[in-house]
């Protein structure tokens, strides 16, 4: 993973953390979660030079895929849909809603509906809690 500046005419990269398999990435304004195709979810905060783990979870050990957090709540994708709360330490399962399909790709969340990306079965809308 790498943090970046633009200027508007050229890219910069201020920090940079190793990862194995990364996979998905999303940030809510305090935390940057980043999924990993083998070692589950992490959640850092960045000082404008240096990442910091804050917290881990490990959906599936065969690797979480995709991350969205909105509204409270960190939607990770891995075999199945699982809604999170984060206290800044710990991940809890709040909820969870198994894959249909074998081909997750994506997943995103507005405040009325959870929107997941399945390669064989296509887009799904589910309603999020509030």
């Amino acid at each position: 993973m790498r943090a970046l500046t633009w200027n508007g005419t050229a890219w910069t990269s201020v920090a940079t953390l190793a990862g194995g398999n990364t996979q998905g990435v999303w940030g809510d304004g305090t935390y940057i979660y980043v999924t990993d195709g083998y070692n589950g979810m992490s959640a850092y905060t960045f000082n404008g030079t240096t990442f910091t783990l804050r917290g881990t979870y490990n959906a599936d050990p065969g690797g979480d895929w995709g991350v969205w957090a909105n509204n409270g709540y960190v939607y990770v994708l891995a075999g199945a849909i699982t809604a999170l709360k984060f206290d800044g330490t710990a991940f809890t399962v709040q909820g969870y809603f198994p894959q249909t399909g074998q081909g997750a790709v994506g997943v995103w969340a507005d405040s009325n509906y959870l929107y997941f990306l399945d390669g064989y079965d296509g887009l799904m809308a589910y309603q999020v809690c509030k």
